[in-house]
This record gives structure tokens, sequence and C-alpha cells, in this order.
């Protein structure tokens, strides 16, 4: 997606150029071709937006899910590293 928005940014600073630069005159083909190339890329910018829609309920279920079993373990680990600095200290001591 992102190597065709970077060649249709291409195409279109040529076509800027041939103008003001250049000062030629654009195929209309050229134009027309531009012109189908951003529909067809716009359209696929919605298929792609409908789709992390559609998922993004289930993936929040799944993150929530992954958070609920990790936070257990984050506590334990929080546990054991808090045991860890009492028995630093107390031979320290």
């Amino acid at each position: 997606m992102c190597q065709r928005i970077d060649k249709l940014k291409y195409t279109v600073q040529e076509l800027q150029r041939d103008l003001t630069l250049r000062r030629c005159l654009i195929k209309t083909s050229a134009v027309s071709d531009l012109q189908e190339e951003i529909t067809d890329l716009q359209k696929d910018l919605d298929d792609l937006f409908i789709l992390t829609d559609k998922k993004q309920p289930a993936l929040e279920k799944v993150s929530t899910r992954i958070g609920l079993t990790a936070l257990p373990k984050i506590s334990e680990g929080i546990c054991c590293s808090e045991e860890v600095v009492h028995h630093v200290d107390i031979s320290r001591n």
C-alpha cells in the first residue's frame, strides 16, 4: 500500500513538473490513469478500514484476556522481586 502511495506521489510530482517547469502539456491519458489509480487506492483503503473495524472487537477481547491472564504472573513477579529486595536488605545487615 505504501509503495503504491509513493508511486502515486512521484507520478503527481512529475506531472506537476511537466506543467510548471517544463511548460509542456500533459496527456489526458496520463491524468485518466492517475484518476483511476487514485480511485483504486481509495477503494483499497476503504476496504482496509472496514476490515480493521471488524477485527477491532476481537482484538480488544484478546488483549483483555491476555492482560487478565498475565496479571497474576505480573503480581507474582512483583512479590518475588519484593522478597528478593527484602533478603538483600537482611543480608546487608
